[in-house]
């Protein structure tokens, strides 16, 4: 017995049946938020990554409160408080500002860094004076 004819497949859709809408823009991105030497109160310790950095902040508890990749631009004010500590994994990455000052890298590209102290007076007494 012969077999069963198959028949074509449909036609594809004519170009003028549906107009298709023009593609949306994406939303701009917002810009980076620019660290700047925070008012009174507020926090005055602030990382800033300049190019992708895996960061980690503990609290004097040791309680992990940010931990994620931050990509160049981001900025992460540090919450006041006894016993931050910080752990990364790009130091030459990620900028430590205090009071808007930005301080000497943690160390290299790439090197990781662990239990660096979050304090403002400890920071600012290690760094070499502007």
């Amino acid at each position: 017995a012969p077999a069963a004819e198959i028949p074509p497949p449909a036609p594809p859709p004519s170009a003028d049946a549906a107009p298709t809408p023009p593609p949306v823009p994406a939303a701009p991105e917002p810009p980076p938020q620019v660290a700047s030497a925070p008012p009174s109160g507020s926090s005055r310790v602030v990382l800033r990554a300049t190019s992708s950095a895996w960061v980690e902040v503990r609290d004097g508890a040791g309680k992990r409160i940010f931990s994620r990749l931050m990509r160049s631009g981001e900025t992460f004010p540090v919450p006041q408080g006894e016993g931050m500590t910080l752990t990364t994994g790009n130091a030459g990455g990620l900028d430590v500002l205090v009071d808007g000052r930005t301080l000497p890298p943690l160390g290299p590209t790439g090197g990781v860094r662990r239990d660096v102290v979050l304090d403002a007076g400890a920071l600012l007494s290690t760094a070499p004076a502007p």
